[in-house]
C-alpha cells in the first residue's frame, strides 16, 4: 500500500506519494489563490452562509488543507482552525508561515489560526459560528476525486458519516449562534430539518441553529 510521506518540494514542506504530484499548502497560488482574488465580500455565498457579519470569531472543526479557513479570514473574520492529524497539521503550519512572508497575504493570515486538535475534543471557546466542512463526503460512481484529494485519502482515509453525525451533534454545543455544514449540492443534509440552506452551483452550506431539538438523520 502506497504511504505518504513528508519532503521539501519546491521548498514547500509536501506530502509524496510514488506517481502522485506533491501535495502542499500555498495561499498564494492554485485554486485558493484564485478563490481569493475573486471573492466578493457580501456576495460571496460563504459570507452569507456565516452570518454576514464581520468580526465574527468562527470556529472551523475540520481544517483540511486550509482554504475554507482562508477564505472566511480573508471576508475579515477572526478563524480558529483544527486539524487532528499531525501531518496535514504540519503541512498548515508550513504554508501559514510562508505565507506570513508575503505582504499580500500577512493581513489575512494574521486572522488565522490552526491549531492541532481534535473537534471532538477541542475545549468549547466563545464562537460566534461553528463551521464543518466533514472531508471525502459520499462518492458518486461517476465523479472521482483528483490526484490530490487521492493522495490526501491514502493519508487521512474516509470519514464515515456517522462521524459526521457525532461532529455536527457536538457542534450544537459549541455556540449559541450558528453552525454551517458545507455539502455537496446533491447529498443529503446530515441532520434535518436545517434552519437555512445557501446553494451554489455545486456546493450547499446547511445552516443550523444550536439548543434545536427535534433533528434527525435526513
Amino acid at each position: 500500500m502506497l504511504k505518504p510521506e513528508l519532503k521539501l518540494f519546491d521548498g514547500k514542506l509536501s506530502l509524496a506519494v510514488d506517481g502522485f504530484t506533491p501535495v502542499y499548502v500555498d495561499f498564494s497560488e492554485g485554486a485558493i489563490g484564485y478563490r481569493a482574488k475573486h471573492t466578493t465580500g457580501r456576495s460571496e455565498l460563504l459570507f452569507k452562509a456565516v452570518g454576514g457579519k464581520k468580526n465574527q470569531r468562527i470556529l472551523d472543526g475540520t481544517a483540511g488543507m486550509g482554504t475554507d479557513a482562508f477564505l472566511l479570514a480573508h471576508l475579515g473574520f477572526e478563524v480558529t482552525a483544527l486539524e487532528k492529524n499531525p501531518t496535514m497539521f504540519k503541512l498548515l503550519q508550513d504554508g501559514h508561515s510562508r505565507g506570513l512572508d508575503n505582504p499580500t497575504l500577512t493581513p489575512t493570515l494574521k486572522k488565522l489560526n490552526f491549531i492541532e486538535a481534535d473537534f471532538l475534543e477541542f475545549p468549547i471557546g466563545d464562537f460566534d459560528v461553528v463551521y464543518l466542512d466533514p472531508m471525502f463526503p459520499e462518492k458518486t460512481k461517476s465523479s472521482l476525486p483528483k490526484k490530490a484529494m487521492q493522495v490526501l485519502q491514502l493519508l487521512l482515509g474516509d470519514m464515515a458519516s456517522a462521524d459526521s453525525v457525532e461532529i455536527l451533534e457536538r457542534a450544537m454545543n459549541y455556540t449559541k449562534a450558528r453552525i454551517v455544514v458545507k455539502r455537496p449540492l446533491p447529498a443529503k443534509p446530515i441532520l434535518v430539518p436545517t434552519a437555512a440552506q445557501f446553494k451554489g452551483n455545486s456546493i450547499r452550506y446547511d445552516v443550523y441553529k444550536s439548543g434545536i431539538s427535534g433533528l434527525s438523520l435526513a
